[in-house]
This record gives C-alpha cells, structure tokens and sequence, in this order.
C-alpha cells in the first residue's frame, strides 16, 4: 500500500482489506500487507515512488501494489501534471521489477468551499490518470474512481477529503472488491 494521507491519515482503509483478505483466506490471521503510506507525501518528487521502492528494498518481490497518488500534487502544488509524469515514472519502475497488477484509487470529491482548487485540479488530472491506468499491461492497472462510492454519504468524511471509519471501512471493501474481481493477491 502506497500513497498519502487518504491512506496514512489512520491506515483503516489498509486495516478494512486486511480484514477482508483474512476473511477469505488470502491473508493469514495475524499476517498484514505493507504500509508504506505516508501523510503529506506527492507522486512528484520522489515521494510515493520512494515508498514502493522502499518495500521492494525490504522485502524483495512485490506483486501486487494498492495505491492511491495525485492528491496532494494538487493541494500542495497545483500540479497534476507533475503527478502524471511521476506516476508513469512509477509504472515503469514497477514493470522492470516484476510487479503484476495494481488497484489504484482515486480520490471521491472534495466536500466543501476550501477544496474548490482540489477538486479542478483532480478533476483535470482523473481522466489522463485512468487513460494511463487503463493502458497498462504491465504491470496490470485497476482503477478504482471513489466518486461512486462516496457519492451521497457526507458521513464518509469529517474535514472534506480524510476519510472517517466509515469511509475507510467503505473504500477498503471498495478496493477489496477490485482485487477478488480481477484476482489481485487472491
């Protein structure tokens, strides 16, 4: 698990797949996936790239990838571009270490008037991330867009773009429905 404060504002989203994988026996009790989220971080500038270089370094093979990225590219830097060039980066660091698939989500609409800047930025950088996603064939992307999961339930939140248990427990069962369906770590 790779990305930024969506994940590492209190790593339920990661606890929720765990969960959900022990549930069905991909997981053993008392094992867990690495979690090298980490607040405040971007795709630019090394940032996420770095964390799933750092989990190649510890653990040698790395399969699978969940992941979000792009987010605080535009909070912090107005910059989705940057995020895209990062993120292809990325991709390709990912194939020539042998990773297989990816689930990579993306951000549900910022709640509120202090993300109106968020919300242009992601909205312009969603569509050429999942082109990018969907183009892949190594290692395999799944996009997961969490607008449609997030729509309708303000109580996924409580600042407008950190999920709340609720939402984490939402897009933790989101994403694990994505890695049963296309047999992501199953």
């Amino acid at each position: 698990m790779i990305g930024e404060s969506f994940i590492a504002f209190t790593h339920q989203i990661t606890q929720q797949v765990e969960i959900r994988a022990q549930a069905n026996g991909s997981l053993a009790q008392g094992d867990n996936y690495i979690d090298n989220s980490v607040s405040g971080t971007t795709l630019a500038n090394n940032q996420i790239p770095s964390q799933y270089t750092d989990a190649v370094q510890e653990s040698g093979d790395i399969k699978y990838v969940l992941m979000d990225g792009g987010g605080n590219d535009c909070l912090i830097n107005n910059n989705g571009a940057a995020a895209l060039t990062a993120a292809e980066a990325l991709f390709q660091t990912m194939a020539d270490n042998g990773t297989e698939k990816v689930v990579y989500f993306f951000y549900p609409d910022p709640i509120g008037q202090n993300f109106s800047s968020l919300k242009t930025c992601l909205d312009g950088l969603r569509p050429d991330m999942k082109a990018l996603c969907d183009g892949l064939t190594m290692p395999k992307c799944y996009w997961l867009d969490l607008r449609e999961i997030w729509d309708g339930h303000p109580e996924y939140t409580d600042d407008g773009i950190h999920p709340t248990a609720a939402g984490s427990v939402a897009t933790g069962d989101a994403i694990w429905s994505v890695m049963a369906e296309n047999c992501v770590a199953q």
